[in-house]
């Protein structure tokens, strides 16, 4: 033929892989033939050093003498042979059915986690029938969860791997501007009558801050209880962010001339500070930003689960709007009551009882005045007080958890409308810039 060397592959055996090919292919340098039996009683040929017609000319093809009839030519030949481990090939519909119970599957399903505990079982059951035939594997890529999503991916057989935190911080931070829109929205705030957007879409709200930081004196920063509280709570991390934050917060408002600002009474002293900025910029460049008000609800002010501190998030004391009624029962049993009621028959002073306070956000009055009455003559014990209050804040947040589940559940949504309140938002906050920049001769 011309050739010293000749290497011939049958392409039907699916479980020869490249790294097996190489070993065969080595194999030349000590043998004249290199064949790898197939079960049926054939082979796969990988190469002759020599090639030689004869060797395959007495040969019954199709056959299941084929492996031997070959090596009785090889003997006759007087050609060194190496045989490697039998594969299975594919000539029938039968040994299809054979070799597709080997294969690994082809379609890989990837689904990264952080904290998604609760979503992971209903997205892998999703995927349970195709998963246990084998026709798809699940591969979950955690990102660090501490929520118990690497038992969840376990016990479903799935392939579980670790990402960079850097990634897992991404996806993060992308759920919970998904999951922070979706509630708010589920709580009310109608994207048809208001503007929902991502502040950092857009980049005017950093500009505005910059000029505002020029006519901020540093000690009204220092004076701002906020600052002092959080530097407090985590003294290793006291960064400039932390303390300018109050001079964003202004640019969010004037930015857009807001006059009116909905907050709880931890953040008068920031509206107060705000006003104080818009007049030193009045005062320099001319009557241009309006001077903000706030505006407090009926509760300024909600009391966290331990009962010293604002409920907060960062503070491990607060209740999600969208936590699933078990979640608050475990929550509300453990908060803190009237830490002077000692027993049961003890009676308690709903006055300082936190649980009590939180009952006049959920509860009829009714139910108020009986628990207030019942409470002192030590009637009603404070684990039945937090059944009710469990009962009633079930029942009221129940319409915001399914409306809040159901964007999030359908994120797409979720972003077509921040990314269309950005673009409102950043209609005006250019128009807003413009003017700022005219009035201080800085275009």
């Amino acid at each position: 033929m011309g050739f010293r060397t000749v290497i011939a592959v049958g392409t039907d055996c699916p479980g020869l892989t490249a790294e097996k090919i190489r070993k065969a292919i080595g194999q030349l340098k000590r043998f004249d033939v290199v064949i790898v039996p197939a079960t049926d009683g054939g082979y796969v040929l990988i190469g002759t050093n020599t090639f030689q017609q004869e060797l395959f000319r007495q040969v019954t093809w199709s056959s299941d003498r084929v492996l031997e009839q070959t090596l009785q030519q090889a003997k006759v030949k007087n050609m060194s042979v190496a045989l490697l481990d039998p594969e299975t090939d594919v000539d029938t519909a039968e040994d299809l059915k054979m070799v597709e119970a080997t294969l690994n599957p082809e379609v890989s399903v990837i689904i990264p986690v952080l904290n998604d505990h609760h979503f992971l079982k209903e997205t892998l059951d999703a995927f349970s029938c195709a998963h246990h035939l084998g026709e798809i594997e699940v591969i979950v890529v955690d990102g660090g969860s501490p929520d118990g999503s690497d038992v969840v991916a376990a016990d479903f057989k799935a392939k579980l791997l670790k990402s960079a935190p850097g990634r897992a911080q991404q996806i993060e931070m992308q759920k919970r501007i998904i999951n922070a829109a979706a509630t708010n929205i589920g709580a009310g705030l109608d994207p048809e009558r208001c503007i929902i957007f991502v502040q950092s879409q857009v980049p005017e709200h950093t500009e505005l801050t910059w000029i505002l930081n020029t006519l901020t004196p540093m000690g009204h920063l220092e004076r701002m209880t906020q600052f002092k509280d959080k530097a407090g709570q985590n003294e290793k991390n006291v960064n400039v962010g932390l303390f300018d934050y109050p001079v964003l917060q202004t640019a969010d408002i004037l930015l857009y001339k807001g006059c009116a600002v909905p907050v709880g009474d931890d953040q008068v002293q920031h509206i107060e500070l705000s006003r104080e900025i818009a007049r030193k910029f009045n005062a320099r460049y001319g009557e241009f930003f309006p001077e903000p008000q706030h505006i407090l609800s009926d509760a300024p002010r909600i009391m966290g689960l331990d009962g010293k501190n604002k409920m907060s998030k960062s503070m491990n004391n607060y209740i999600s709007l969208i936590e699933e009624p078990d979640v608050i029962w475990k929550k509300l049993s453990r908060a803190v009551t009237d830490e002077d009621r000692k027993r049961r028959t003890d009676p308690g002073n709903p006055d300082i009882c936190n649980i009590f306070t939180l009952h006049k956000y959920f509860s009829k009055e009714s139910e108020i005045d009986r628990i207030n009455k019942e409470c002192r003559t030590a009637e009603i014990g404070c684990v039945d007080c937090k059944r009710i209050l469990w009962n009633n804040m079930v029942e009221e947040l129940k319409p915001i958890r399914e409306k809040s589940l159901e964007l999030i559940n359908n994120p797409d949504s979720v972003i077509d409308t921040l990314n269309t309140g950005a673009r409102k938002c950043k209609k005006i906050a250019e128009e807003t810039m413009d003017e700022v920049r005219s009035l201080m001769g800085l275009r």
